[in-house]
């Protein structure tokens, strides 16, 4: 199968995605920006200048990552806390900040904020901002 890319996303002209990768409505994707397979990017994301995402992972509604971000595989950037908001257009977007690396099978909340150069251990649950610099080990 080949990748989905939505008519309305707007895509840089050399992007090329890996095989059974959906790319929805809305979502912007930069320049040099690097996909992996079996890769769900949600509406209105936006993965700026040099992101790196990995293979299985999911880009929630929203969610922004900023430049040369590197997303691991099995990753979920933006997912929706348990029972909190039944209402999925309610829910804030997740906003990663440039240089920021979230290891393999990690899950960032909506609503977050990564600063800056911050590392996301294999494994983590994040469900609060991570400051700048910070590292997060599960």
């Amino acid at each position: 199968m080949t990748a989905y890319i939505h008519p309305t996303a707007l895509v840089n002209p050399g992007f090329v995605p890996s095989p059974f990768t959906i790319v929805d409505e809305g979502v912007a994707i930069f320049e040099d920006v690097t996909v992996g397979s079996f890769v769900h990017i949600h509406a209105g994301a936006k993965l700026r200048k040099g992101c790196v995402v990995g293979d299985h992972v999911t880009i929630c509604d929203g969610a922004d990552l900023g430049e040369n971000v590197v997303v691991q595989d099995f990753a979920v950037v933006g997912k929706q806390p348990p029972a909190e908001t039944p209402d999925a257009e309610c829910m804030p977007s997740s906003v990663v900040r440039t240089g920021v690396w979230i290891g393999n099978h990690t899950v960032i909340y909506a609503g977050l904020t990564l600063g800056e150069g911050c590392e996301i251990g294999d494994g983590a649950i994040v469900r609060e901002d991570v400051p700048a610099g910070a590292i997060v080990r599960p």
